[in-house]
């Protein structure tokens, strides 16, 4: 024999006894949050992007630059403020209907 241990069949392996430790509660935990964000950052910015007329990336977007620059407040006013400016720009760019002209 050469020194080193050798590896014994008959010996429990450490990833069974991990395994053998995980509860039910874990994996439950584990599932709740898989869920939370699944539904945060998947369906959360589709419905709002949906009601509010603006791309679900463009929500995504909106949350991460208002988290980063005023935290809590930042994601809250996001798509407020990006709205206020999609209006704005609408308001101020958009060509007038043809009927409006002809008058």
């Amino acid at each position: 024999m050469s020194g080193a241990p050798e590896w014994n069949p008959h010996e429990r392996d450490p990833k069974s006894a991990i395994a053998k430790r995980a509860s039910p509660k874990g994996a439950y935990a584990l599932y709740a949050i898989a869920l939370r964000i699944s539904i945060d950052q998947l369906f959360g910015p589709l419905a709002l992007g949906t009601a509010a007329r603006l791309h679900p990336v463009l929500v995504i977007f909106c949350f991460l630059s208002g988290a980063l620059l005023f935290g809590v407040v930042g994601v809250i006013m996001a798509v407020p403020v990006a709205l206020t400016v999609k209006i704005t720009l609408a308001l101020l760019y958009d060509e007038p209907p043809m009927a409006a002209l002809s008058d």
